[in-house]
């Protein structure tokens, strides 16, 4: 299973989504 695998992807994904919106 790739839960955490999936976490850490989900959290890098929101640090670019959050990046995007702060430009």
């Amino acid at each position: 299973r790739t839960g955490k695998s999936n976490q850490r992807f989900n959290l890098a994904r929101l640090a670019i989504l959050g990046i995007n919106c702060i430009t």
